[in-house]
């Protein structure tokens, strides 16, 4: 795959912070973060996996990096053929809204100006996001008088509690696989592999993908009847589902009718060689360009072609 849908890694940042967000209530889990020991290292770890997409589908991406600077907490830069960018993450977290809600920080908005003249001026940062990491709301007040402050400020994300805890929510794989989904979004080989399925995914679909990761990973090739059980139950869980021994029958039927495996005796037996070529396409480009281990494709596969 090849990136198609020339995004900044701003733009790109954006796009996910749009796509992903919480309820209002889930954003109390950042009451017990702390900024330099939770947020700060979680954050540069988001960045460095979105980055980590430029690096495996685009020649020329020289290097990635994640640090702290003048006025920002997160620093990514992205150094390409097209040139070096920038972006800043500036983290507030729920300690601070606290200390300025209670009247002990009076500062904290004059702080947060300076902060943003700093990355602009002194680091040189394309884009500077502002990441508001507390309780929606119980600091609404606050969060409200930041957007009204800062709204006209060049080049600034203002990003509310609900985005930025949304944002957590992705498992690594998750958020592989939406940056992917953004960056390649008309590559041959991915459209190929999305349009095999469904709209709507179905234990048949995931029933393929463990099949096909089973059939190239080197592993075993053999399915006992319960081992799809355990694989069905796995997928109702992940989507707060009902596991349905029906559906598990239906869709092992579907294997078998699709050319994928075969009863020998008193196992089921994986066929590499039926194997869809737009699947096996993807398959290899993931494990080549990211340098996956076999058990590790399955994980990205799911969110990457079935979400």
């Amino acid at each position: 795959m090849f990136i198609t849908n020339a995004l900044s890694p701003a733009e790109t940042l954006a796009e996910l912070l749009q796509k992903s967000r919480s309820t209002t209530a889930d954003t109390d889990w950042f009451k017990t973060k702390r900024h330099d020991a939770d947020l700060c290292p979680h954050f540069q770890a988001i960045g460095l996996q979105i980055l980590g997409s430029y690096k495996a589908y685009r020649a020329g991406c020289h290097d990635i990096q994640g640090m702290r600077d003048d006025g920002v907490d997160i620093l990514l830069k992205y150094d390409s053929d097209d040139g070096a960018q920038r972006v800043g993450m500036q983290i507030k977290s729920y300690h601070e809204f606290s200390e300025w809600a209670s009247g002990r920080d009076k500062a904290f908005v004059k702080t947060l100006k300076a902060q943003y003249t700093e990355a602009m001026q002194n680091v040189g940062v394309d884009h500077y996001f502002l990441l508001l990491c507390t309780d929606a709301y119980e600091h609404r007040s606050q969060i409200r008088m930041i957007s009204s402050e800062m709204k006209t400020y060049a080049n600034l994300t203002i990003v509310n509690p609900e985005q930025v805890r949304g944002l957590t929510l992705l498992s690594e794989w998750d958020l592989q696989a939406a940056t992917t989904r953004l960056l390649c979004r008309d590559d041959p080989v991915l459209s190929a592999a999305r349009e095999y399925f469904q709209d709507v995914p179905t234990l048949g679909d995931v029933f393929t993908l463990d099949l096909l990761c089973r059939a190239f990973g080197g592993g075993s090739k053999v399915l006992e009847p319960g081992d799809f059980e355990d694989i069905a139950r796995a997928w109702y869980e992940s989507r707060g589902g009902i596991l349905d021994m029906g559906k598990v029958a239906d869709a092992v039927v579907e294997m078998e009718e699709g050319g994928y495996i075969e009863w020998v005796g008193e196992i089921y037996r994986v066929l590499p060689e039926e194997m869809p070529v737009e699947l096996c396409a993807i398959y290899f480009d993931l494990r080549a360009r990211n340098g996956l281990a076999a058990g590790d494709v399955f994980a990205y596969l799911v969110p990457l072609l079935l979400d």
